[in-house]
């Protein structure tokens, strides 16, 4: 049987055949390159899922489900792992077995689960929070140098504390215990920076196969607007280039977007938290 192009709509002008075949690979490729990055993500979360010896992480069903164990919910996830045909089932599933940790917990969906996302809206979830996926190719991506920063692994006890001093000071246990944590994976590196001895600045690289997801991007209030979250940003890519991954992901929030758009990430989905509303801030 010979093959054929669709047949062109009405003003539309009908593309060669092998146009049509470029668009299907382009479009296979996109779509394992979003389901590498999401895996990554996968990976990243499963820092809270052991802070405490309340803490649980657990592939169940569909979902990757995380009590952090800690008194706030907003670190509980329940994150697709695999394909869900019947939502319904699957979020009763979820929702169930934090029921029996007596713990709240958010819902942390693509934008492209669009049945997935609809159910979870009826059963009277609502959106609190949603930031971009974005990646950037590593091929051909050159480091600049940072200045007035130096970077550094951090790796003892006293770096995993000044690691977690650059939070606010209400995050300081948690962020702690995250750090702690992270640097006991294998596949994770904790990145510090300093200016003039002092940590002001952190970021975090975590690699799964080619993929290195950059998390923890943080710099303190009073050194802002010098170019060092760009710099940690970068610090991190490098730390996952060194590691064999041939792309850079991350999630990017408000204050970080246009920070890593001229960096030369694009968009590619978008992450949305749901929660109850008791939960919205």
């Amino acid at each position: 049987m010979s093959r054929r192009a669709p047949r062109a709509q009405p003003g539309c002008v009908p593309k060669p055949l092998h146009l049509w075949h470029h668009r299907s690979v382009k479009a296979q490729l996109d779509a394992a390159l979003n389901e590498a990055i999401h895996e990554n993500m996968l990976r990243a979360l499963l820092r809270v899922g052991s802070l405490t010896e309340r803490s649980a992480a657990e592939r169940i069903g569909p979902w990757l489900l995380i009590d952090a164990g800690v008194d706030e919910p907003r670190f509980n996830a329940a994150v697709p792992a695999g394909p869900i045909p019947h939502p319904a089932d699957a979020i009763e599933l979820a929702e169930a077995w934090f029921a029996t940790r007596s713990a709240l917990f958010r819902f942390h969906l693509r934008d492209t689960e669009t049945a997935l996302l609809d159910e979870v809206r009826r059963r009277g979830f609502e959106e609190v929070d949603g930031e971009p996926a974005m990646s950037l190719p590593l091929d051909g991506w050159s480091m600049a140098l940072a200045e007035g920063i130096d970077i550094r692994r951090a790796v003892t006890d006293a770096d995993i504390r000044r690691y977690a001093q650059v939070d606010g000071p209400a995050w300081h246990q948690i962020t702690e215990g995250i750090a702690r944590t992270a640097r006991g994976f294998p596949d994770f590196e904790l990145l510090l920076g300093e200016v003039d001895g002092e940590a002001v600045a952190t970021s975090m690289a975590v690699v799964t196969g080619e993929i290195v997801g950059i998390f923890n991007v943080q710099t303190q209030p009073r050194v802002r607007g010098r170019g060092f979250g760009t710099a940690m940003t970068a610090a991190a890519m490098e730390a996952g280039r060194q590691r064999g991954a041939t792309t850079a992901a991350l999630q990017a929030t408000e204050m970080g977007l246009p920070i890593y758009k001229t960096m030369g990430f694009v968009e590619r989905y978008c992450y949305i938290v749901l929660a109850r509303p008791v939960l919205a801030d």
